[in-house]
């Protein structure tokens, strides 16, 4: 694990989160359930391994979050899950597998399932160790 940047006694950390990015996926307990695709809304957080970028200022030397926005859209069509639970544990995995900036991740996934309610909320964190 890289260090924190120190710049002149002062310590400091990069995150970057993508935002209620809108998922077509298949997903639900049932067949019939995961026969259409649903909408998922998932929120990513990534801490980053160093702070290159901001010595840098390259892309190169930092979190590519189009790239990690198109690898979830093409993870979230291409595959199926019966359980929210596992959709965001398997896409924590995916994206910090591979991407190398990615220190830790946490990845949260909101469907609506209660038709009184506003939905429910799944979240996993995964940290390189």
């Amino acid at each position: 694990m890289t260090a924190p940047f120190n710049d002149s006694g002062r310590r400091a950390e990069l995150s970057i989160t993508i935002n209620d990015l809108r998922l077509p996926t298949r997903i639900g307990w049932s067949e019939a359930e995961r026969s259409f695709p649903q909408m998922l809304c998932v929120t990513c957080k990534f801490q980053l391994q160093s702070l290159q970028s901001v010595v840098t200022d390259d892309l190169v030397d930092c979190l590519d979050y189009v790239l990690v926005r198109n690898q979830l859209e093409d993870f979230a069509a291409n595959n199926s899950w019966r359980l929210v639970e596992k959709f965001v544990f398997d896409a924590a995995s995916m994206l910090i597998d591979l991407n190398r900036h990615i220190k830790s991740i946490q990845v949260t996934a909101k469907k609506n399932v209660i038709s009184d309610s506003a939905g429910i909320t799944i979240e996993c964190s995964l940290e390189r160790v």
